[in-house]
């Protein structure tokens, strides 16, 4: 008599400043079930709710500011304990680290949507979180005026609660996105995982939307090379 086959649940995930559902998409790709997008922007959730209905997602849209949102809600609302979220993961606003936005750091006040992170990392114990960030977080500085002060305090902040960093820069471009911005990859998990390997995938072609855009677009916004 054969064995009943039974499905393998995917593992959970929580994004953090979804956006318009960018991150959300690869993760989900990935094989993850994303439980929950948090987005302020009234259009980006609109987007998320289509891109749920349309790929038949139980994603549920959390259209609000993160800031307003207490960790002990949403795992509530989430029916989630402590730890039994595989990945919680996101893309904090980029501009006051990046070249473009003249790296304010956290004299803007939207530098300071990094550490949210922390907060809801602090209650829910992922196994594992992932930020996305521009390159240039790695060498903003803090309020001390110190080169990098700002991404040490994070590394810091997340080695407290039990985390390992790990973090990489990519060119987003060699991984299919339209974009030659160095982005700075940020994965970090608990301890008790650190046995797992620090891997980035091989690089992929170059978008061809790439090669279309050098042609149609300023280049400030399509090639940010320029030394953090």
């Amino acid at each position: 008599m054969p064995h009943a086959q039974f499905p393998i649940p995917k593992p959970i995930a929580v994004s953090l400043f979804s956006g318009a559902g960018g991150m959300d998409l690869g993760v989900a790709q990935a094989g993850f079930k994303v439980l929950a997008s948090i987005e302020k922007d009234p259009y980006c959730c609109e987007t998320l709710r289509f891109a749920a209905w349309l790929d038949n997602l139980e994603t549920e849209v959390i259209e609000a500011d993160v800031t307003n949102i207490e960790p002990q809600q949403l795992m509530n609302e989430l029916s989630l304990k402590a730890g039994e979220l595989d990945l919680l993961f996101g893309g904090p606003p980029c501009q006051p680290f990046s070249q473009i936005g003249q790296k304010k750091g956290l004299e803007d006040e939207r530098g300071l949507l990094l550490f949210q992170i922390l907060r809801f990392a602090e209650a829910l114990q992922p196994k594992f979180i992932s930020i996305e960030q521009v390159k240039g977080l790695l060498s903003a500085r803090g309020t001390n005026g110190d080169k990098g002060a700002i991404f040490n305090l994070l590394i810091a902040e997340l080695e407290k609660i039990g985390y390992v960093p790990r973090w990489q820069v990519v060119n987003a471009a060699n991984y299919g996105v339209p974009q030659l911005r160095g982005r700075s990859g940020t994965a970090r998990n608990l301890d008790q995982y650190r046995q797992i390997a620090n891997s980035v995938p091989p690089p992929v072609a170059k978008a061809l939307a790439v090669e279309i855009y050098r042609s149609l677009v300023c280049q400030k916004y399509l090639n940010c090379s320029v030394t953090p």
